[in-house]
């Protein structure tokens, strides 16, 4: 006997197309970042663009989001070439900051007993966000 085939409901459609489009929505905007920050640091350097950099605005941070952003840009960032850690840093800081959220970056070195290195991470109040934190680096500065 044949049976007619069982209705699957569209209901929460919208809805997941409405998510899947804010992540793409959100990849693409960051793949941009990362491409313009990278492009910009070759040619401009880092003090002309901290300059243009935005300042964290009035909205109240939220972990979650910069979390989100962190990961964006950690996944994206090999697409890009030469996006070292200091691109990253400076791309999700250009991010956050539009939305409101104080973030910083730190700059490290190393080379007391090995080859000299140097490496930048961001850090979102007390939490490593980008760059997996100071290791065997010693932090020489830290930039808002």
């Amino acid at each position: 006997m044949l049976a007619w085939p069982t209705v699957i409901s569209n209901a929460g459609a919208p809805g997941r197309i409405a998510h899947v489009a804010t992540e793409l929505r959100a990849c693409l905007i960051a793949f941009f970042v990362i491409a313009a920050v990278r492009l910009l640091l070759s040619l401009k350097g880092y003090g002309w663009l901290r300059q243009r950099l935005p300042a964290a605005g009035p909205a109240a941070p939220s972990r979650h989001y910069a979390r989100a952003v962190a990961r964006r840009v950690r996944r994206l960032a090999p697409a890009i070439p030469g996006a070292t850690c200091l691109t990253q840093a400076v791309s999700a800081q250009y991010i956050l900051a539009r939305s409101g959220h104080p973030v910083r970056i730190i700059i490290g070195v190393r080379g007391a007993n090995r080859e000299f290195g140097a490496h930048a991470w961001l850090v979102c109040e007390d939490e490593i966000l980008l760059g997996g934190g100071p290791g065997d680096y010693t932090c020489i500065t830290e930039l808002t």
